[in-house]
């Protein structure tokens, strides 16, 4: 309940209409701790967005390693999953038999199973001025891009891996924001910093969100995978 009225209350902090908007790309906010799992094992909404920093939040009677397998396979299969700051699914919190959560430090694996990994910047390492790509003008538009190109964030935990499909705002000649594919359809974003403020993710996560609900995908690069089908009627 206390990190629900807190992500709540961090909601509230964005601009009413931008608000609208990200409702309006069916974007999905998913406040309680346990249901990043339900979301993407049985609502399949278009998108997910976790609050929950570094955090994998697993139920009680859970596993971690289901509950990353349900990530994957939903971003394999099409899902858009937004993970909005510090290093993806680094601690494990997991859900006690009276509803609280105890944390642990599980380290880089379950971040390994989508396929990346990342930079471990000093976490005191200043903000950064950001700038948009080439590509990333093109999925935000003008209007966004100029209003990001203003704006500053730390950069202390980029993706580093050679599967992005594209990079759309750096932080120096770090990736800030930038698509990873997880060998499957969807799209795997991190805000690629510790605590970035409100407005670059408000802008961030709708622009993105918005950009896929409204345009065509790219195809996903081939797989290194090689896989043998059988088919039978």
């Amino acid at each position: 309940a206390e990190i629900r009225d807190e992500m709540r209350a961090r909601r509230r902090e964005v601009a009413p209409e931008t608000r609208e908007e990200l409702s309006e790309a069916f974007c999905e906010a998913v406040w309680a701790r346990a249901d990043v799992q339900a979301a993407v094992a049985a609502k399949r909404p278009f998108a997910v967005v976790n609050w929950g920093g570094e955090g994998i939040f697993v139920p009680y009677g859970g596993s971690m390693s289901e509950t990353i397998g349900a990530i994957k396979r939903y971003v394999e299969t099409g899902g858009i999953l937004w993970a909005t700051g510090g290093y993806p699914f680094f601690i494990l919190r997991q859900q006690q038999a009276d509803g609280t959560y105890k944390g642990q430090s599980v380290g880089g694996g379950n971040a390994a199973v989508l396929g990346f990994s990342c930079a471990t910047t000093p976490v005191e390492d200043p903000a950064r001025p950001l700038s948009v790509t080439a590509a990333g003008k093109a999925w935000f538009g003008e209007e966004r891009s100029n209003r990001l190109a203003t704006m500053r964030a730390g950069v202390q935990r980029s993706f580093v891996t050679t599967g992005y499909q594209e990079k759309l705002v750096m932080g120096g000649s770090d990736c800030f924001v930038g698509g990873i594919r997880c060998d499957g359809w969807g799209y795997f974003f991190s805000a690629g910093g510790f605590n970035p403020p409100m407005d670059v993710l408000s802008d961030v996560i709708t622009g993105t969100v918005t950009h896929l609900y409204d345009s065509p995908w790219n195809l996903p690069r081939e797989s290194s995978n090689r896989r043998c089908w059988k088919l039978a009627k």
